[in-house]
């Protein structure tokens, strides 16, 4: 038997208590009451009862309270979800009782106050050995076990969402074992220090959410260009160098609004785009020590440091090159006649610091070089052989 009082668009609210003839539903397999508005009222403790019920669904219902510990004898629920409202949050003041829903595959406690479990969620939630989808997002907690020695049940688990919450710790080393993650979120969640190059072992990550800065520098991410990071929109600065990755850059990653990006020491073939151009926020591109090939498009004016060495480029744009008139760090003279032959390391930055060259920016032949020294960039020689 199923009872679908679900409410998507908020246009027949239930509100109010929930009645006792709900009592008499014994049979019910399937209860939905999301998108009411039970006026802040706790949940019903005679919930528990319902012992056939595999689905129970409360998301945005305006139940506030603790929640009731007889949860824990629906040992046939599958789904869990008692996601709470800013306006009316529910508080858990334990969770041991999670123990007997041993089928629970889904468990959705987003915005429910945690904070007087926060050294034990982890302990607790590791009894559900079915769970797939974890959702713990402005939960309050503020400890997260940055090593776990019980044996770890969370195996199963492709979604794991722990954003918004107070850890002030660095990533914890037990995340790696789960391996069928495609989603990990812990944006806003105070978590500081390096990427362990252990997440290279979460070969089906297509989605992570961290704070602003992501440094992944010599972990193992490739061979394939990682998908997750699609889901990154408020990444400032990424570093993938020196990370296996052997593909070509989709077009959708040059969509992303970062300042910083650093890909270089990886195997990334292909061209760029032409919508290089218009990434309105990027300031430091480096594509060095790659496979890219055919003609450099026109890159972001706003642009403060360009490396594209070491790859098989062909030409540079045919326009778009005057800026770097007013960029450039000094000129010298015979440019062209001192470097006629072999491969060119070109060098351009800031007039505002005259103290030391930027990197090369690129390996270029003769009449690509001669099109760079139109602009006056300072040219110095480059080794013939790739290292």
């Amino acid at each position: 038997m199923e009872l679908n009082l679900s409410n998507v668009d908020y246009k027949h609210t239930v509100q109010g208590e929930i009645l006792s003839p709900l009592l008499n539903l014994t049979r019910l397999e399937w209860l939905d009451l999301s998108g009411n508005d039970f006026e802040g009222t706790p949940i019903p403790h005679f919930i528990g009862s319902f012992h056939k019920l595999k689905y129970l669904e409360l998301y945005g219902s305006n139940f506030s309270g603790v929640i009731p510990s007889q949860l824990g004898n629906l040992s046939s629920l599958y789904h869990l979800g008692l996601q709470s409202t800013l306006d009316a949050a529910s508080i858990a003041h334990r969770l041991d009782w999670l123990s007997d829903l041993s089928s629970l595959s889904f468990l959705d406690l987003n915005y429910v106050n945690l904070s007087t479990v926060s050294q034990s969620w982890l302990s607790e939630v590791n009894m559900l050995p079915s769970l797939r989808e974890l959702y713990l997002e402005e939960c309050d907690l503020n400890n997260i076990p940055s090593s776990f020695s019980s044996h770890l049940n969370l195996t199963s688990l492709v979604l794991l969402d722990l954003g918004f919450n107070d850890f002030y710790s660095t990533i914890p080393n037990w995340l790696w074992n789960l391996t069928k993650l495609s989603a990990l979120d812990f944006y806003e969640s105070s978590l500081f220090g390096p990427i362990p190059i252990e997440i290279g072992t979460l070969s089906r990550l297509r989605k992570l959410y961290l704070d602003n800065t992501i440094d992944l520098a010599s972990c193992i991410v490739g061979p394939r260009f990682p998908q997750w990071l699609r889901s990154q929109k408020s990444m400032i600065e990424l570093s993938l160098s020196n990370t296996s990755i052997e593909d070509n850059v989709p077009n959708w990653f040059w969509n992303i609004s970062s300042t910083t990006i650093d890909l270089s020491h990886n195997k990334l073939s292909g061209t760029l785009p032409l919508s290089l151009e218009g990434m309105p926020t990027l300031e430091l591109l480096v594509l060095s020590f790659n496979k890219l090939e055919g003609v450099v498009p026109s890159w972001p004016p706003q642009i403060m440091m360009l490396d594209l060495s070491f790859n098989n480029f062909s030409a540079l744009p045919s326009k778009g090159l005057g800026f770097i008139v007013d960029t450039v760090l000094r000129v010298e003279e015979e440019t062209t006649a001192r470097f006629k032959r072999g491969r060119l390391s070109v060098h351009f930055g800031s007039a505002a610091d005259r103290s030391s060259l930027l990197p090369r920016c690129c390996h270029l032949a003769g009449a690509a070089a001669s099109a760079l020294c139109a602009v006056g960039c300072t040219f110095d020689a480059a080794p013939t052989e790739r290292p």
